[in-house]
């Protein structure tokens, strides 16, 4: 069943809320656009060109993060953009762009495409998840499971590499971010090894202590 986002107790009719699950999720329709229902589907989404967000916890005053989220936003867009995936640490703080993290979008046909490319540090630089562009890459909503999907038919648009040590990981060309349940707002993507070079790279090992 597809997702509903609902405005009714968000404290902003610019601001639709999913039901309450392990993070917060919410859709912002850009602050030029208004819509008379009260309700969206996640497949009617893609027709506003908005923010799919993620935190940790709840805007404390919701009024007050839409309008720092539409500052943001505007700093920070670019040409041709449709909306974007934003993850957002804490929404009680002023909106930056070295914390919050944004996937920017472009429209394609009935879908979405990355309009430039994302790049994430894990832990002090160890390594670096990056997702590139591609005239293949297609992110289509998929309704059923509630889950963004990043599918591209050549070349590859995944890129994990050790920052270390050089790494030849091969990804496989899908990706995921579920709006709901455990794994909601991550990335899911299938990666292969090579055993010469990355599980040194990686640092990955049955390791015992005593």
């Amino acid at each position: 069943m597809s997702l509903l986002f609902t405005n009714q107790s968000s404290g902003n009719p610019s601001l639709y809320i999913a039901p309450k699950d392990v993070f917060w999720c919410a859709f912002l329709l850009p602050e030029t656009t208004t819509v008379s229902e009260s309700s969206i589907l996640f497949e009617d989404t893609i027709k506003y060109k908005g923010y799919y967000l993620f935190a940790p916890t709840v805007p404390t005053n919701t009024s007050i993060f839409v309008v720092d989220a539409w500052k943001h936003f505007k700093n920070v867009a670019k040409p041709n953009q449709a909306g974007g995936i934003a993850w957002i640490p804490n929404p009680d703080e002023p909106l930056q762009e070295k914390t919050v993290h944004l996937l920017y979008l472009q429209t394609a046909t009935n879908d979405f495409t990355l309009l430039k490319n994302y790049s994430y540090n894990f832990g002090n630089k160890f390594c670096t998840l990056s997702l590139l562009t591609s005239i293949s890459l297609r992110i289509t909503l998929d309704t059923t499971n509630n889950r963004f999907v990043f599918s591209g038919s050549t070349g590859e648009f995944i890129s994990l590499e050790s920052n270390s040590i050089s790494s030849k990981t091969k990804p496989q060309n899908i990706l995921e971010i579920p709006l709901t349940g455990t794994a909601m707002g991550g990335m899911r993507f299938i990666v292969g090894l090579n055993h010469g070079t990355d599980f040194d790279s990686f640092d990955t090992a049955l390791k015992y202590y005593y």
